[in-house]
């Protein structure tokens, strides 16, 4: 049984915002600060 903790919940939530931000991506386009926003929460720096 493996025990979710600080780490494992964030990496867990980076990797759910990096898949809604897939189609997110196609629907605001690259130039809207939405895009920015997501890729800085992922990733926890700019890209």
């Amino acid at each position: 049984m493996k025990v979710f903790g600080p780490a494992d919940t964030s990496f867990t939530l980076a990797m759910l915002i990096e898949k809604l931000y897939q189609p997110l991506s196609a629907l605001v386009g690259p130039s809207s600060p939405v895009s920015d926003v997501v890729l800085l929460d992922a990733d926890g720096k700019p890209e």
